[in-house]
């Protein structure tokens, strides 16, 4: 029977992915590790819909739900919290460092 050629897929999406962390790492980063949460948001999506292609995926009891899809969206979802989590913080400390320096500057 055709099958897809998931492993090109995986290739070429990771291959993309580098490129998005390269752009990141050198224009927008914020904080240490958003390029390891970056990476689990890129690569669990990745996974997500790959797995949705195989034909040989383990499945959790008879509920029809990959494993390994589940375990992709839970990856997805703890690192993008993650990262609007210490990014919000990011925020607050450097509107505080602004606030300070206008009060300074002000006396």
């Amino acid at each position: 029977i055709p099958v897809h050629p998931t492993f090109l897929y995986e290739s070429i999406w990771c291959l993309l992915g580098f490129v998005v962390l390269f752009i990141i790492c050198q224009k927008f980063k914020k904080f240490d590790g958003q390029l390891i949460l970056g990476y689990g948001i890129i690569y669990g999506i990745e996974r997500f819909f790959v797995e949705g292609l195989r034909t040989d995926s383990l499945y959790i009891g008879d509920t029809g739900i990959r494993a390994s899809q589940l375990l992709s969206l839970g990856i997805v979802i703890c690192c993008t919290v993650l990262t609007i989590v210490r990014l919000v913080q990011i925020d607050k400390i450097n509107r505080d460092k602004v606030k300070e320096y206008k009060e300074k500057k002000n006396v």
